[in-house]
């Protein structure tokens, strides 16, 4: 099954169960930097790097780990990999970590999305997780107040290290184009050679941009 059939069946299943929705009037009913603004947000992709994308939020983004892990994602159209810009003291997958488990840092991987059933939960129906990563930092991401703004992201074939596993080099497929933004929150399920087990994509909100 591909990432996009695996992230659209997640999609339909968590908003059948009615965990999608995020109307205005009920920003602040949840975590309100997950909710995604949708007036105030943009993708803009150039030939080969995705040029700039901001993402608006209803709430400031924590900067500092207060919010625990979670991320952002541009969705892709015509490759195998996203992109996303993430936060998650606690895994150390990123080279802007610089060795440190419990740095916040905000940075951007390349991912391949699949399905694990240990991640099957109320907020995860179908499972989503985590297939590849990459561990370098792709592009650029800046996070102030309540905008995450990601900047000049190669797109097209890239080769890069793996995320849990830098000496291993992956390969990612990304998009050229796409105008659907996520937010998600992580959570690991045991534990594997790597270190964590299964990196479940919990709480998937989808905004698609006119």
């Amino acid at each position: 099954m591909t990432f996009k059939k695996t992230l659209a069946i997640s999609i339909a299943a968590v908003s059948a169960l009615g965990l999608l929705a995020f109307p205005l009037g009920l920003a602040g009913a949840v975590s309100d930097y997950l909710g995604i603004n949708a007036k105030q947000s943009s993708i803009n992709f150039g030939p080969t790097d995705l040029d700039k994308s901001v993402i608006a939020t209803f709430g400031d983004i924590p900067r500092q780990g207060q919010g625990g892990a979670f991320g952002y994602g541009v969705l892709t159209s015509g490759g195998d990999s996203i992109i996303v810009t993430t936060t998650h003291p606690g895994v150390l997958d990123s080279a802007l970590q610089k060795g440190d488990i419990n740095s916040p840092v905000w940075h951007n991987h390349y991912v391949k999305l699949g399905s694990d059933p240990n991640c099957v939960g109320s907020t995860n129906p179908t499972g989503l997780s985590v297939a590849d990563i990459s561990y370098e930092s792709p592009g650029k991401v800046n996070v102030e107040g309540k905008k995450a703004v990601l900047k000049d992201v190669p797109t097209g074939a890239q080769s890069e290290h793996f995320g849990l596993a830098p000496n291993a080099v992956h390969s990612f497929n990304v998009g050229t184009s796409g105008n659907t933004l996520v937010s998600f929150t992580l959570s690991i399920v045991g534990s594997g050679p790597y270190g964590p087990g299964a990196v479940c994509v919990n709480n998937v909100s989808p905004v698609t941009l006119p």
